[in-house]
């Protein structure tokens, strides 16, 4: 099941009546807020019985996240950054990140065997359709390519 979207509309109406600079700050704070919750459900729904506990496994180096930094995988925060705000909300959906060690980040963002742990192992959280209708929900010219790449696992 797909994480549930905060009410973006209901957010933006309330920020129609600040200035500029005060919007923008709002939806920084609102989409760092975003994530900070998403991060804790994947942190819950992910944790896996490792030697003596239970934590989230990385994907890029198969050991216990502890402190994790959350990655994006299919659709990414520079596929969408100059977006409006709305559309850069519709990437901070569980379907969509892993939780990475801080040292792994870099690896699971720019090598392919890596990305494809990351998709992988978001696979075994979710089935392959929830993933293709979330993407055919997200407005980004790189969704075309997703989903086939997505198709091809």
């Amino acid at each position: 099941m797909i994480s549930t979207q905060p009410n973006v509309p209901q957010y933006l109406a309330i920020s129609t009546v600040s200035s500029s600079k005060e919007i923008q700050k709002q939806q920084r704070q609102f989409l760092h807020d975003w994530r900070e919750s998403l991060k804790i459900r994947v942190w819950n729904q992910r944790q896996t019985w490792y030697i003596d506990d239970y934590a989230p496994i990385c994907p890029v180096c198969s050991l216990p996240v502890i402190g994790p930094e959350m990655h994006e995988v299919f659709l990414t925060r520079g596929n969408v950054q100059r977006a409006r705000f709305d559309i850069q909300m519709q990437i901070y959906v569980s379907c969509n990140v892993v939780l990475v060690h801080h040292w792994c980040h870099e690896t699971a963002q720019f090598e392919a065997e890596a990305k494809e742990k990351c998709m992988r192992q978001i696979l075994e959280y979710h089935d392959i359709s929830e993933v293709l209708n979330w993407l055919n929900t997200v407005d980004s010219s790189k969704v075309e390519e997703v989903i086939r790449l997505v198709e091809s696992l």
